[in-house]
């Protein structure tokens, strides 16, 4: 690289995009580098290297347990009634400040599941469907199979979500 060398490249890439996920490739991987940059970095292999190594240091990264995305400013209703309309499978994690952490759990687009603090299933539902001031990050769907705790509707949760939020 011309302009900037690989150490040069990950301070950047820490310091203005410390989200994206980051391999390195390098001949000089003496222990003591390895170390100083481990912290930072995801994957570091050798080289040379065969195809076969780069591939199996990619889908190590890929699957690790890192949030996919984040949003913020949508209503937990609409956010919701998008994962259903879209069918989506997914693992999303809810923080609401001074508040519990939560999780929801669609499969194909119906909300299977969910986790609130000491609460489950659609209680937890309910309660997160309150929730303002959200951030929803999206984390990696579990190799084990999640099982159904939620047997109403989506509709019909936000309904009995708005309700509540109404009356207290």
């Amino acid at each position: 690289m011309p302009k900037i060398d690989g150490l040069g490249l990950l301070a950047y890439r820490n310091k203005c995009h410390p989200d994206i996920p980051c391999i390195v490739m390098s001949a000089h991987g003496t222990s003591k580098i390895k170390e100083t940059i481990q912290q930072d970095i995801l994957q570091f292999i050798e080289k040379p290297f065969t195809a076969d190594d780069l591939a199996q240091a990619i889908l190590s990264v890929l699957e690790r347990d890192l949030t996919k995305g984040s949003l913020k400013g949508i209503s937990m209703a609409s956010f919701l009634q998008l994962i259903e309309l879209e069918k989506k499978t997914c693992l999303c994690e809810v923080e609401s400040p001074n508040n519990p952490t939560g999780f929801f759990y669609f499969n194909g687009g119906r909300l299977d599941h969910a986790l609130w603090g000491s609460l489950s299933g659609e209680e937890a539902a309910i309660k997160m469907i309150q929730l303002e001031n959200t951030t929803i990050n999206f984390k990696k769907v579990p190799d084990r199979k999640i099982p159904r705790k939620i047997e109403k509707g989506l509709m019909t949760l936000i309904l009995e979500a708005m309700k509540q939020k109404d009356e207290s």
